[in-house]
């Protein structure tokens, strides 16, 4: 094909433009990746939500339906778990008790920042860590 006055790279080139207008794809002359690949592919959200059964009624959902009746009720297996964890608090064997500082707060961070830093000045609490080095040879 033989066009007077423009170099056959410019006519493949134009044909390609057309041709990505025509079936409705994506012009790339310089080949760059794009992720069209991934983009044209069917959604995986739908199907991933299908995937899981709905939410149905807890025990919890059913006792705050009862209380808007007045009626009374109760979570027998959360009971069972509250009075385990009781007993288990009374042997010693609970969970710790969480750490408070001066201002009576709990600040998570705390604990391991305390230690990491030789000297940390936090509001009215002033920690400096115990000398770990020995003082003189044996």
């Amino acid at each position: 094909m033989n066009v007077p006055g423009i170099s056959a790279n410019t006519v493949i080139f134009l044909l390609q433009q057309l041709q990505c207008s025509i079936f409705s794809t994506t012009f790339n002359p310089n080949r760059q990746r794009l992720g069209n690949k991934v983009l044209r592919q069917r959604l995986k959200g739908p199907a991933l939500a299908a995937y899981y059964p709905r939410r149905s009624a807890t025990v919890e959902d059913v006792l705050a339906e009862f209380k808007k009746f007045d009626l009374d009720g109760f979570n027998e297996d959360e009971e069972i778990r509250l009075e385990s964890i009781q007993i288990a608090k009374l042997r010693g064997k609970g969970a710790p008790k969480k750490k408070r500082t001066a201002s009576g707060t709990y600040y998570a961070y705390d604990d391991i920042r305390l230690y990491l830093v030789p000297h940390v000045t936090h509001k009215s609490l002033t920690f400096i860590p115990p000398d770990t080095r020995k003082k003189g040879k044996r």
